[in-house]
């Protein structure tokens, strides 16, 4: 039978004229920058996994006079950006204090302000601090406003090493890893003053705990 020209198209031949005349999506583009000043910005296009674009900002304290601010944008997935919105995360191994500051944001280049990072007055709320390098634990450390107490394990060398300290309320919020350190385990946390007590099986150096 012949199709005359004034024969209506049928729905499927409608949808493969339509998927024929749209191109596939366009990928996300947003502000990228490398140097810690970000000093200077391109465009990048992300892939397909990276829905949002990420402005953020870091500042690692070290000590009374030495610490360190560091700006970075880019295409983030959605480890790092699970919603638009500001995400805060800190983490204090005593007297390490790294906090970050991002944006999240989901259309073309709407990453392009930089983005402070805040310093949240001191809290009340003491916790024990252990940090896995030296398996050394303090106790009385003070946390920022916002942050619990926590204790997780780093892996290490076919083991792991207990890590406590202070950490903000958005990382026990989503139960993930803790943010600033590699292979941990996600975090468990308490609001109660050194609720983090270490374990049994820290090692001897840990088990003495000291005030700072």
């Amino acid at each position: 039978m012949k199709l005359s020209a004034t024969q209506p198209l049928g729905p499927l031949v409608v949808l493969v004229v339509l998927l024929l005349c749209v191109g596939p999506a366009a990928a996300l583009q947003c502000w990228s920058c490398s140097d810690p000043s970000c000093s200077t910005q391109t465009w990048v296009n992300c892939s397909s996994a990276q829905t949002m674009c990420v402005s953020s900002s870091v500042s690692v304290f070290f000590s009374p006079g030495n610490s360190t601010v560091s700006i970075s944008k880019g295409c983030a997935s959605s480890d790092q950006c699970p919603s638009t919105g500001v995400h805060y995360f800190s983490t204090k191994i005593d007297p390490k204090h790294d906090r970050k500051n991002s944006t999240c944001c989901d259309s073309d280049d709407c990453n392009a302000a930089n983005v402070s990072v805040p310093s949240p007055p001191a809290g009340s709320l003491q916790c024990y601090s252990c940090d896995p390098n030296t398996s050394g634990c303090k106790a009385n450390v003070s946390c920022d406003s916002g942050e619990s107490c926590f204790h997780s394990r780093v892996a290490s060398g076919g083991g792991s090493r207990p890590i406590h300290g202070c950490v903000s309320q958005d990382v026990c919020n989503t139960n993930r890893s803790l943010p600033f350190y590699s292979n941990t385990a996600p975090v468990s946390c308490c609001n109660t003053p050194h609720c983090n007590v270490p374990g049994a099986n820290q090692t001897t150096a840990a088990q003495s705990t000291t005030d700072s």
